[in-house]
């Protein structure tokens, strides 16, 4: 039987949302939505919508997973005044798919309250949010790796190479444009299981050994075997050789993502698509978004055709989200 953690109450869904998005959202409206079980389904960012995005947000709210939706929290991070008209084109959005608006809250420096409640329980005035402490659903994306103190302009910044990044990743371009470079796992454990710097020679060789899907996909698996079930390590195994197994236990999803924003940002831009697409997997997997998003636009600027690129993009529009999201519930 799937034991659902509960977040009880208001407050600490508020909580929590930072935590699942993996950033603190501002000048936004988050959507909380929920199946009519109460478990939460999605949990996606807004930023400011117009009259205009009317016909596009019930284009949205009839497919995926939120055509499923029962009812919702909305919640305006910022100044609530400039963001009526994103609530309003949401929640009629909501109405027409046939789901409702039970809650309506704002959060502002650290403190929360209802702007509209169906539950009669909640603050009308604003009362301090709960310490994430508090909240089992936001203590497991921390120990996860959740990093709620950043914001969207560091997320974005993580597909921007610097000045040296870029100089090491026309290092790599040179040495791949030669066709001498070859595969080796060695170089691709170095990669994987040490910090920056690596070389340009141990880069080279570790993307030429990444264009290999079932290497790929393999060490997608050692990462989130749970999420990633296929590749499962056997007499078969393409990691043969690589770090073992437990060296990849203890370290989250979403760890391994930022490890592979690194290496990307370290890469030519024309051979990127297939890290930074791994990337995006495995931001998806942890129930993070904006990452992904990020992740998502830099593969697909590489490599418009990318496979599994394109496969974490319709999860993402589609609202398919992993196991772990879907056992959330509010109590």
């Amino acid at each position: 039987m799937r034991t659902h953690r509960p977040l009880r109450g208001q407050g600490q869904l508020l909580t929590y949302i930072p935590y699942q998005l993996r950033f603190r959202p501002l000048d936004s409206v988050v959507l909380c939505g929920f199946d009519r079980r109460g478990l939460l389904l999605v949990v996606a960012r807004f930023d400011p919508l117009d009259i205009q995005d009317a016909a596009d947000a019930k284009a949205l709210f009839a497919s995926g997973k939120l055509a499923e939706l029962d009812f919702a929290t909305l919640v305006v991070f910022g100044e609530v005044e400039p963001l009526c008209t994103t609530v309003e084109v949401l929640r009629d959005a909501l109405e027409s798919s046939g789901a409702l608006v039970a809650h309506l809250c704002a959060v502002q420096d650290d403190h929360w309250w209802a702007l509209e409640c169906s539950c009669g329980e909640c603050p009308r005035r604003p009362v301090l949010l709960p310490a994430a402490e508090e909240v089992a659903p936001a203590v497991r994306a921390i120990v996860s790796g959740a990093d709620a103190s950043i914001d969207r302009a560091d997320i974005e910044a993580l597909a921007r190479p610097d000045r040296a990044e870029a100089a090491l990743a026309e290092q790599v371009r040179r040495l791949l444009a030669t066709g001498d470079t070859a595969a080796d796992l060695d170089a691709l454990g170095a990669v994987l299981t040490t910090d920056a710097p690596w070389s340009a020679e141990t880069l080279a060789a570790a993307v030429e050994t990444l264009d290999d899907i079932q290497v790929r996909d393999a060490v997608l698996h050692r990462m989130c075997p749970r999420e990633f079930a296929f590749g499962a390590p056997g007499c078969d195994d393409p990691l043969l050789g690589l770090a073992p197994a437990d060296d990849f236990s203890d370290t989250s999803g979403a760890q391994w993502a930022q490890h592979l924003a690194g290496v990307a940002r370290r890469v030519p831009t024309a051979r990127s698509a297939q890290v930074w697409a791994m990337v995006a997997a495995l931001e998806w997997a942890g129930g993070g978004g904006a990452l992904a998003t990020v992740a998502l636009d830099a593969a697909l600027t590489a490599d418009p055709e990318h496979r599994l690129a394109g496969l974490v993009r319709r999860c993402l529009h589609h609202g398919a989200m992993p196991r772990d999201l879907t056992e959330v519930r509010t109590a």
